[in-house]
C-alpha cells in the first residue's frame, strides 16, 4: 500500500449519502483516494472476492441497513469475506448509534453518524485506518512467523486460550480466597473443571505425536484418560503462577498417552500478553521418560550398593553366621525393592536335596511358605546351573515355566546359589509379585555380591570353628612345644659342657704327656720323631683354640642383649690400640671418619669391632705399611660402618663362606686363625637388627661393612638363638 494512495470501499444504499462520502472524501488533500461503491450486500462481497478477497482495500465504510442486509448480520458479513480484513469503518444514523458502538466492541475500526463527518473527521479516520492496517499487517506477519515455528518445531507444544482461568484466579484473589499455595484449589474431584478453562487453540505435529494422537480431535475426545494422579498439582501450580502474576513456571508431571503409556515429562508454561482478543498460554512439554527411569536406576543402583557395603559390616561384625545372615536378609530384601528375599539351607541326598527355610524377609504375610523336599532332580538344567555356582532368573513375562519351588505369587525372581567348598551349601531367592517388575541386570549383580559375601563368610565361619578346634588344643600344645625347647637347651648345655669338660680331658691329657715325652726322654727320640711330636702338640693347641672358639660362638646365640648408647669412636680408638700392642714391631695406621654413636650390647658390639679390626691387622701383615680406614654415617636409622684394609683381599667368588663356622679363604700357615670371628660378627650384628657385607680383590684389600640401630631407633632385638652352628 502506498503511503498516498488509498482505495476505499462504501457500501451503502442511498445514493444521495454515498454522493456525500464521495464529496468530502474529494476534499482531503494528503491522499490520492479511489472510491468504489456498492448499493447491497451481495454486490460488496462480489467485489470484495474480486479484489483478492478484500486485500486491495484499505478501508470499509459500511452502512448497517442495506436492502438485503440488517444491522450487525451485515458487519458480520463483511468481515467473514475478508482474507485480510481491512479496518471496516460502520456508517449508522442518529437512531443506530448504541448497534455502532456494539460491532466497534466486536472489531470494527470507528463509526460515523452520517450528517455529522466533514473532511477532517474523513482524514483521521482515514489516518488511523492506515495505522491499524499497518499493524495488523506486522502482526500478521508475526503471526505467521510463529505458526511456521509452532508447526515445525521439535518440542511438543500446545497453544491455549486461559482468559478463562485467568478471570477466575483474579475473581477468587479480589474475593480474599487463600492463596492455592497455602489451601489447594484443584483436587481430583474437580480437575476437569479445571482443565475446562482452557480452551485448546493447536497443538503442533511433535505434541501429537508425543501424545499418539492421529488429531486435535482424538486429543480432545480423549483429554480425561491422559491423566495421571499428578494432573491435579501441575494445575494448581498453574493457579499458583497466575495469582502471583508469573510470565512462567515449569513442572515434571507424569501422564499417560492416548495409547496407554505413561510418560514422564517437563513442562514448561509461557503466560503470553493478551493479544488475538484472548489471553494466549504455551505450554512446551518434553519426554523426559528416558532420564528419569535412569535418575531412579542410578538412586537404586546407589541404594543397593550401601545396602550391600552395609551388609559386608554386619557380616563382619557378627560373630554367629546364622545371625549375620538374618540381618543381612532383612536389610537386603527392602534396598532391592522385592516383595520377598529367603535364604535355604540345602542338604543333598543324592537324589534331591532337602532345605530349612533359614531366614525369610517378607514385605507382606500372604505369600505361601514351601517346606519339605525341593525336587530339583526333576529340573536338570535348573540345578546344573545352580551347581555351577551361576544365578537363575525368572521372569512370568518370557514365558518360561515358572520353577516349582516359587511361592505361587512370583511373577519375578532370582535364585542364587551359595557354594561351600564347590559344593551346593545353600540357596538364596529373591521375588516380586508385580507384573512388569523384572529384576534388572545391575540388581541380579548386586545380588551375586551378596552371596559371594554370603560364601567368604561362610568359609571365615568354619575357619573360626577351626580356629576354636585348635585353639582349644593350644595349652596342650604350647606346653608340648615348651618341653620340647627345654629339652633342645639341656640339649645345648650338654652340648656346651661335653665340648668344654669331655674334649678337653683328652686334649689335655694329650698335652700333658706330650710335655712329659719332650722333657723326660728328648735324648732318646731322633729329629723325626721330635718333629712328629711337635706336629701333634701344635694340632693339640689348634683344638683347644677351635673349641673355645666354638662355645664363645654359642654364647653369642643365647646371651640376652641389654642395649646402651656406645661412642662408637671411643670404642674403635680402644680396641684399636690394644689390638696394636699386639704387632709392636709393625707399622699400622688407623684413619678413622665420622663415627656417631650407635645402640647395642657393650660387651657383644666391642667383640664386633675386635675380630674386624684383628682381620684388618692379621691380613696386612705381608704389607710393609698397613693402612686401615674405619669411618660410619647415618641412613635410615641405622649406623653404616664400614672398616677397609690394604691387605691381601680375597676372590668375591667365596665372599659367601666368609661367615660360616670354621670357613677359610687364606692358608692356616698363611694367616692363623680358628675360622669363627666372622660367623660369631654375624650373629651379633642380626641380632641386633643389622646386617654384614663384604667386597674384596685379591691383593686389594677389602671393605667390611656392618650396621648397627642409631641412638633413638627403636629395634625389637631378635631372640636368643639355639643349637651351636
Amino acid at each position: 500500500m502506498s503511503s498516498l494512495k488509498v482505495k476505499i470501499l462504501v457500501v451503502e444504499d442511498n445514493l444521495q449519502d454515498f454522493i456525500i462520502i464521495r464529496e468530502v472524501l474529494g476534499q482531503i488533500r494528503g491522499f490520492f483516494i479511489q472510491v468504489d461503491h456498492a448499493d447491497c450486500i451481495a454486490k460488496a462481497l462480489n467485489m470484495i472476492q474480486d479484489s483478492q478477497g478484500g486485500k486491495e482495500y484499505d478501508i470499509v465504510f459500511l452502512d448497517l441497513f442495506l436492502p438485503d442486509s440488517f444491522g450487525q448480520d451485515t458487519f458480520k458479513l463483511v468481515q467473514d469475506s475478508l482474507e485480510v480484513a481491512p479496518p471496516i469503518v460502520v456508517l449508522s444514523g442518529l437512531s443506530d448509534r448504541n448497534i455502532a458502538v456494539d460491532i466497534v466492541k466486536q472489531g470494527a475500526q470507528d463509526y460515523l453518524v452520517k450528517g455529522e463527518f466533514d473532511a477532517n473527521l474523513l482524514e483521521k479516520s482515514i489516518i488511523y485506518s492506515i495505522e491499524r492496517k499497518k499493524y495488523q499487517d506486522i502482526l500478521r506477519a508475526s503471526e505467521k512467523k510463529y505458526r511456521t515455528t509452532f508447526e515445525s518445531v521439535g518440542v511438543a507444544i500446545g497453544e491455549y486460550d486461559y482468559s478463562v482461568m485467568h478471570q477466575y484466579v483474579m475473581d477468587q484473589k479480589d474475593s480474599g480466597t487463600e492463596h492455592p499455595g497455602v489451601t489447594p484449589l484443584v483436587h481430583g474431584g474437580n480437575i476437569m473443571e479445571f482443565r475446562a478453562m482452557l480452551k485448546l487453540k493447536a497443538l503442533n505435529p511433535e505434541a501429537l505425536r508425543l501424545y499418539e494422537c492421529a488429531d486435535i480431535k482424538e486429543f480432545s475426545e480423549n483429554i480425561s484418560l491422559l491423566y495421571t494422579e499428578q494432573i491435579p498439582e501441575y494445575f494448581n501450580n498453574l493457579l499458583i503462577a497466575i495469582w502471583d502474576g508469573k510470565d512462567n513456571m515449569q513442572h515434571e508431571v507424569d501422564f499417560f498417552t492416548v495409547k496407554g503409556t505413561r510418560l514422564k515429562t517437563l513442562k514448561r508454561v509461557r503466560f503470553l500478553a493478551t493479544d488475538f482478543s484472548y489471553s494466549r498460554l504455551l505450554v512446551s512439554t518434553v519426554n523426559i521418560t528416558a532420564l528419569k527411569n535412569k535418575e531412579e536406576e542410578v538412586k537404586k543402583q546407589s541404594k543397593m550398593l550401601s545396602a550391600i557395603a552395609d551388609s559386608s559390616a554386619m557380616l563382619l561384625a557378627e560373630e554367629s553366621y546364622s545371625l549375620g545372615v538374618q540381618q543381612v536378609i532383612e536389610h537386603i530384601g527392602p534396598a532391592l525393592e522385592s516383595d520377598r528375599l529367603s535364604y535355604l539351607s540345602l542338604t543333598n541326598h543324592g537324589d534331591g536335596y532337602t532345605y530349612q527355610l533359614s531366614n525369610i524377609w517378607s514385605k507382606d504375610e500372604n505369600c505361601e511358605i514351601m517346606h519339605g523336599f525341593m525336587e530339583l532332580q526333576s529340573e536338570p538344567d535348573l540345578l546344573s546351573v545352580l551347581v555351577s555356582g551361576d544365578v537363575v532368573v525368572y521372569d512370568k513375562n518370557s514365558g518360561e515355566r515358572k520353577p516349582r519351588f516359587l511361592c505361587e505369587q512370583s511373577n519375578a525372581a532370582v535364585m542364587a546359589p551359595i557354594l561351600k567348598n564347590g559344593e551346593l551349601e545353600a540357596l538364596v531367592i529373591i521375588a516380586r509379585f508385580s507384573d512388569d517388575n523384572a529384576f534388572q541386570a545391575f540388581e541380579v549383580n548386586g545380588l551375586k555380591t551378596v552371596v559371594r559375601n554370603f560364601e567368604s563368610a561362610l568359609e571365615r565361619a568354619s575357619a573360626q570353628k577351626r580356629l576354636k578346634v585348635l585353639n582349644d588344643n593350644l595349652e596342650e600344645m604350647v606346653v608340648e612345644r615348651t618341653s620340647k625347647m627345654r629339652d633342645a637347651i639341656n640339649d645345648l648345655e650338654s652340648f656346651s659342657y661335653s665340648i668344654s669338660h669331655d674334649l678337653r680331658a683328652p686334649l689335655r691329657a694329650i698335652n700333658n704327656f706330650s710335655d712329659v715325652l719332650v722333657e723326660d726322654y728328648a735324648d732318646q727320640l731322633d729329629d723325626e720323631a721330635k718333629r712328629y711330636l711337635g706336629i701333634v702338640q701344635k694340632g693339640a693347641k689348634q683344638m683347644s683354640k677351635l673349641i673355645d672358639a666354638l662355645l664363645n660362638f654359642s654364647r653369642t646365640g643365647t646371651k640376652t642383649l641389654n642395649f646402651t648408647d656406645i661412642d662408637s669412636k671411643e670404642l674403635v680408638t680402644d680396641v684399636f690400640e690394644e689390638l696394636k700392642m699386639q704387632v709392636p714391631n709393625r707399622s699400622v695406621e688407623l684413619i678413622m671418619g665420622d663415627l656417631p654413636i650407635c645402640q647395642g650390647d657393650a660387651q657383644l658390639v666391642r667383640q664386633v669391632f675386635v675380630n674386624f679390626l684383628w682381620n684388618a691387622i692379621k691380613f696386612t701383615s705381608k704389607r710393609e705399611h698397613a693402612l686401615i680406614r674405619v669411618r660410619g654415617q647415618e641412613l635410615d636409622g641405622m649406623i653404616h660402618f664400614e672398616i677397609e684394609d690394604n691387605g691381601v683381599g680375597f676372590n668375591m667368588a667365596y665372599a659367601e663362606k666368609l661367615f660360616g663356622v670354621f670357613q677359610r679363604l687364606h692358608p692356616q700357615e698363611d694367616f692363623q686363625g680358628t675360622g669363627v670371628g666372622l660367623a660369631i660378627v654375624q650373629r651379633i650384628v642380626s641380632r641386633h637388627g643389622g646386617k654384614v657385607n663384604a667386597l674384596g680383590e685379591e691383593n686389594k684389600g677389602a671393605v667390611f661393612t656392618f650396621s648397627l640401630p642409631a641412638v633413638g631407633t627403636k629395634v625389637k632385638p631378635a631372640p636368643a638363638q639355639l643349637g651351636v652352628i
